[in-house]
């Protein structure tokens, strides 16, 4: 089998249900006292606790704050505002998790007691396994990954609407939960594959083997995208074995071709194509809100599904199949099928905020938080981000069409985190605060550049308008004491930031632009 076609079981397989166990009830401590710690109390006034500290290659320091009923919110170094939620399991739990039966169970109880903690904020929430991909798991849950689909209000998807929120916690906001029973699945994939299935793909019938309808994938098509199908075909054979009207095809993601015609690298998943790194096609980008009927028009899409299929493993592994009947549906053909998508591209949602639960044995002898962390963040990145070369985080497999959003978990928590209530005052101020506070200058050598925040004063939430000198810039954002609150890297021109959860007072917008460095002030009211 090509190494780069992966074949996702995505289907619900359980429907008992199991009386929960008792949730623990502390902490999961990881490692040492840190002088961050003093920054962060929780409602309950414990003091956080720096989970996990490595700093190899791509990891970074993790900052764990206690909520209660066995969830804590993590944060990095690089941004405080809460990226994860970690949930604690006992084994008991952790059994019913691997657990083709009672895993959906499981996950329902967990996601009500996550709404007892936060607001119905989210469009998705991630279920993570804090735990390397086992195929002793796999083997027992039956899949890579699992979109369960809880609710649907978009019209013209080959779907109806329905709203099953309220058996998650939610009040209706929730779109998806999906379960990622390993932590490589943020990153390899499938976790762009099972976000698609939030929208597609039922917009026609599709076919594996026979005629035989195969919901939720594009099967033997040219669709081309995260939920399978192929680019190029070529025909092989007509009227293959002496049989009217069957066909012997071979199709490839890729076009380089032997010299004799054939694929060099034939081959396509008819679930799944290459995991993380296959962008969403233009099907799917219309399914998704992010392209326009006409968009579709102008590139003259065509979406060919093959049936009366057959095909050997060994030779399918290299793209060869059999087929009696080729389907072909334009976009204007789908839409009189199934309706235009409302709302259109020109007024569907652009940006999801996704929740990530991490769910964590108590027993566990490794943890993988600060991966997890790296590619949450990766997921969510910029189209310039290429921590995993190769793969494609959301913004670039839609080209820049759409966004996630996974951190500033604090300001949807429903007890509000507590930061020191009172920064020091003014006259503490370091004297390298003072100078600044009195210039509030742009750097040396910069005085065309334009470096705008608005508004200022602000009550938490500002805008950031700034053109970058060079590919990506650093912004830091300090408080009084020169201790960092937030850190972050940008291509980006506009950017909405916020000092949500801190404490009013006087703060410093550093930017770091390759030799460049501005400094302004933030007034927090």
């Amino acid at each position: 089998m090509k190494k780069y076609i992966l074949t996702f079981l995505c289907g619900l397989l359980c429907s008992a249900m199991l009386n929960a166990g008792d949730p623990p009830n502390k902490p999961n401590i990881i490692g040492i006292e840190h002088a961050l710690s003093e920054r962060m109390l929780s409602p309950e006034g414990k003091k956080p606790v720096l989970s996990f500290l490595q700093r190899g290659r791509g990891q970074v320091a993790v900052e764990s704050l206690y909520l209660g009923d066995g969830f804590s919110l993590i944060s990095d170094e690089r941004d405080l505002t809460g990226t994860l939620l970690q949930l604690d399991v006992t084994a008991q739990q952790w059994s019913e998790l691997i657990s083709d039966v009672y895993f959906l169970p499981r996950l329902k109880e967990i996601t009500n007691r996550v709404y007892n903690m936060v607001n119905d904020d989210f469009d998705f929430i991630f279920f993570v396994l804090n735990a390397p991909i086992d195929d002793e798991i796999k083997s027992q849950l039956g899949f890579y990954g699992l979109n369960m689909r809880v609710s649907n209000n978009v019209q013209g998807l080959g779907v109806g609407k329905h709203d099953n929120t309220a058996e998650w916690g939610s009040q209706g906001k929730l779109m998806s939960a999906i379960y990622l029973p390993f932590y490589d699945a943020l990153a390899a994939g499938p976790s762009l594959h099972e976000m698609m299935h939030s929208w597609g793909t039922f917009i026609c019938p599709t076919f594996d083997v026979g005629t035989k309808q195969y919901l939720g994938h594009w099967g033997i098509s040219n669709a081309n995208g995260q939920a399978g199908g192929f680019k190029y075909l070529r025909v092989v054979e007509e009227n293959a074995g002496g049989v009217e009207g069957k066909t012997l095809y071979q199709a490839s993601l890729r076009p380089e071709t032997n010299r004799n015609g054939s694929f060099k690298h034939g081959g396509f998943g008819i679930n799944a194509n290459d995991a993380n790194g296959t962008k969403y096609s233009d099907i799917e980008l219309y399914l998704m809100g992010l392209k326009s009927d006409e968009d579709l028009r102008n590139a003259n899409f065509q979406l060919d599904v093959y049936s009366g299929n057959e095909y050997e493993p060994e030779t399918f592994a290299d793209g060869y199949f059999y087929s009696t009947t080729k389907k072909s549906y334009t976009i204007d053909d789908l839409i009189a099928r199934n309706g235009k998508r409302v709302p259109d591209s020109y007024d569907s949602q652009k940006q999801f905020r996704v929740l990530t639960v991490v769910l964590t044995p108590e027993a566990a002898e490794n943890n993988y938080m600060s991966q997890i962390m790296r590619d949450i963040n990766w997921l969510a990145g910029e189209m310039n981000d290429a921590t995993h070369p190769h793969l494609f985080n959301f913004r670039q497999a839609t080209e820049n069409r759409g966004s996630i959003i996974v951190n500033d978990l604090i300001s949807s928590l429903k007890t509000p985190v507590i930061r020191e209530t009172k920064p020091p005052a003014i006259e503490e101020e370091p004297a390298w605060m003072e100078i600044i506070a009195e210039t509030d200058e742009q750097g040396e050598g910069d005085d065309d550049v334009i470096v705008n925040i608005y508004p200022n004063p602000t009550d938490g939430m500002f805008m950031l308008e700034y053109e970058p000198q060079s590919e990506s810039y650093i912004i830091t954002i300090t408080d009084s004491r020169g201790v960092p609150v937030l850190r972050r890297t940008s291509s980006e021109n506009l950017l909405q930031l916020h000092l949500i959860g801190l404490p009013s007072g006087l703060y410093l917008l550093t930017i770091e632009d390759g030799s460049q460095v501005i400094t302004k002030r933030i007034i927090k009211n």
